[in-house]
């Protein structure tokens, strides 16, 4: 039987209702306009959202299953339409898995039902960067592609788009790839590093995740991976498709590489083009890692070297990506809420490595550590002042102190964004940086990073008023 055919004659339950499983429900009410579906998330109803409120409201053919028991009801059921946040380990889905409820995702009937190709994205940073750029590069050259993910829109929104020569440019999290069963025409892997091990059992099985987006690969695919790292390495030695490394620290065969300030795209060792970094608009070497990473994907997409050099040039940084968002006093203020791992801040760092700085840390703990941090910043004369904020402001404090930081630290423990950037304005030298770039995730005390990024954004302009 077709998907469409089994979502047509089995119960099926949407388990979470945010803005994945709001697109699911529309997806479905189209396919099937009378048919009975379920609803369940953890939320109340007066804590969702209006537009769940209101289809809840408006749709008579619904079973509500909402708050703390919103997992007891699955195995009424005979397919689950899992949102990607939920994860697998809570008991009322295993227990449903034994009991033969069928599980599935968005992603993986998009998978099944996309007639065009998939441009898909992963690594633990830069993969809304990543997503953004070749999104950017293809819509300057014309090719009319469809941006899909966390940074774009869920894919069942977009399913009709297109024929088969779409483009999907889809920006992939681990949660996406946990159940995959196809593997994208063009997969990129950015980079691996310890993050959401409060939702895999060990780092071994969330890169095993992540390994999916080229799993299933065969060889009329391509695998784009990142070869300075060894985990992502010996992934590729798995891998069916055709192979184009990058690397910052070495050339390769075919792929990019960069030498003297300059990024090279070669083919079985012969240079078909070159890109002056200093004239990219992207700062730090780990955004020369997205942008070969684009480079590489709009090649293999047809793009040519003139409209991408075009194209690369004229993209613009991300909000919440090292966006420098006021100056204060000749202070300049730059946010990097996006940062919410310690190596994504170590990556920060370095590109403001001949400016003075204040730099803002902590949030939400999840239990990683903050070794690499405090080591790194033991070794950086530049970094005068540390504040610390959030759940993990104590565990910094003590890896900081561990590795003898010399600067000073300020532990404010969870203040007012204005409180800190006040702080910050009135410790940093003039003509430094005061850094936001957290080093943790926001939940402890702000409903996500973007609420982060603009609290900061609004204190600083607060502060020149």
């Amino acid at each position: 039987m077709s998907l469409i055919g089994k979502l047509e004659t089995n119960k099926v339950l949407i388990l979470g209702f945010g803005r994945e499983g709001q697109s699911t429900y529309r997806f479905l009410r189209k396919l099937f306009p009378h048919k009975r579906l379920a609803i369940a998330d953890k939320k109340k109803l007066k804590e969702l959202d209006v537009k769940a409120s209101e289809i809840i409201g408006s749709d008579n053919n619904l079973d509500i299953y909402l708050g703390n028991d919103y997992l007891n009801k699955l195995d009424l059921h005979e397919i689950v339409i899992k949102s990607p946040g939920i994860p697998y380990k809570f008991d009322g889905i295993r227990k449903a898995k034994d009991k033969g409820v069928g599980f599935t995702s968005q992603t993986k009937i998009f998978f099944e039902l996309c007639k065009g190709k998939i441009i898909g994205i992963t690594g633990t940073k830069g993969k809304s960067t990543t997503t953004s750029l070749i999104y950017h590069i293809l819509r300057t050259a014309k090719v009319h592609p469809v941006l899909l993910g966390n940074i774009g829109n869920p894919p069942l929104d977009y399913l009709e788009e297109g024929d088969e020569n779409t483009l999907f440019v889809f920006e992939m999290s681990s949660h996406q790839l946990t159940d995959a069963e196809k593997s994208p025409h063009i997969a990129i892997f950015l980079n691996v590093y310890p993050e959401h091990l409060d939702y895999y059992s060990s780092y071994n099985e969330y890169i095993k995740t992540k390994a999916n987006i080229t799993k299933f690969q065969s060889t009329a695919d391509f695998f784009i991976y990142n070869k300075d790292f060894p985990e992502i390495e010996k992934i590729s030695k798995l891998s069916e498709a055709k192979k184009y490394p990058f690397s910052s620290r070495r050339k390769v065969e075919s792929g990019c590489y960069i030498d003297k300030r300059k990024i090279y795209f070669v083919v079985k060792g012969q240079i078909e083009f070159s890109f002056d970094v200093r004239k990219i608009p992207l700062l730090g070497i780990h955004n020369m890692d997205n942008v070969m990473a684009a480079i590489i994907a709009s090649k293999v997409a047809g793009v040519d070297f003139e409209k991408l050099n075009k194209a690369v040039r004229s993209f613009k940084p991300l909000e919440g990506r090292l966006e420098t968002v006021g100056v204060y006093n000749s202070v300049d203020f730059v946010n990097d809420t996006l940062a919410t791992i310690p190596e994504a801040t170590i990556a920060a760092l370095e590109s403001f490595s001949d400016r003075k700085l204040t730099l803002i840390l902590g949030g939400f703990d999840r239990g990683i550590s903050f070794d690499n941090l405090g080591r790194d910043l033991a070794k950086r004369k530049n970094v005068l002042n540390v504040i610390l904020i959030g759940q993990t402001a104590p565990r910094i404090k003590k890896s900081l102190k561990k590795f003898k930081y010399s600067g000073e630290v300020y532990d404010l423990g969870s203040p007012k964004m204005l409180e800190v950037v006040r702080l910050a304005s009135k410790i940093a030298v003039p003509s430094s940086v005061v850094l936001l770039s957290p080093a943790s995730t926001s939940f402890d005390m702000f409903k996500d990073y973007e609420d982060r990024g603009r609290q900061f954004e609004d204190a600083v302009k607060f502060l020149r008023m």
